[in-house]
């Protein structure tokens, strides 16, 4: 969610990465208070790949992982984020 131009909460979860999902609390704390830009997502999916310990398989290896996880998580916050901008700006109206 957004207030006044931040992010007030973040939640963030990968999965595909091992034998369940995971949720990313350190990158979530590191979203909160920041300014919804591709600097601050860029940062996210940065610290979002250094703490996951993805697996690899016959499917695809853990560096391969570790970059879709980077990839796709920066299209999400990016998705997220025009969301919340979009609902702040209707509830204000």
């Amino acid at each position: 969610t957004l207030a006044k131009g931040k992010i007030a909460t973040a939640a963030v979860a990968v999965c595909g990465i091992g034998n369940r999902a995971h949720r990313l609390a350190t990158v979530e704390a590191g979203l909160v208070n920041a300014t919804p830009a591709a600097a601050a997502f860029a940062k996210a999916t940065e610290a979002a790949a250094a703490v996951i310990k993805p697996q690899g398989d016959m499917n695809a290896d853990p560096a391969y992982r570790r970059d879709l996880v980077q990839t796709l998580d920066a299209r999400a916050l990016a998705e997220a984020a025009g969301r919340a901008a979009l609902a702040a700006s209707l509830s204000q109206s």
